[in-house]
């Protein structure tokens, strides 16, 4: 599988994982809660990173901004996107770190 999307806490800069795809980037799924929009974005085959697994184990990490970085066939990064969350997620040493 080829990781075309990596997703990056912006305030600590760990790699939290990697997908094949994502859909909903260019605003065309909107969800609505309250008064309020957001895009939804969905990260198709989005594998967790095992640095950021482990430092997970070993600390509590809360995400409120992240960045979709856009991946070349080296996965290197060759551009971003900045998101912040409708809700802080939290991951800790019980979270468990299934493939979505």
């Amino acid at each position: 599988m080829i990781n075309r999307y990596s997703l990056v806490d912006d305030e600590s800069g760990l790699t939290i994982g990697k997908s094949s795809d994502l859909i909903g980037v260019t605003g065309n799924l909107i969800e609505t809660v309250g008064d309020e929009e957001f895009h939804k974005i969905t990260l198709v085959h989005f594998r967790y990173n095992d640095e950021f697994v482990a430092y997970c184990k070993e600390k509590k990490i809360s995400i409120n901004n992240i960045e979709i970085t856009i991946l070349d066939l080296e996965e290197n990064s060759i551009g971003s996107y900045y998101f912040v969350l409708r809700e802080p997620l939290s991951y800790n040493r019980f979270t468990e770190f299934n493939e979505v």
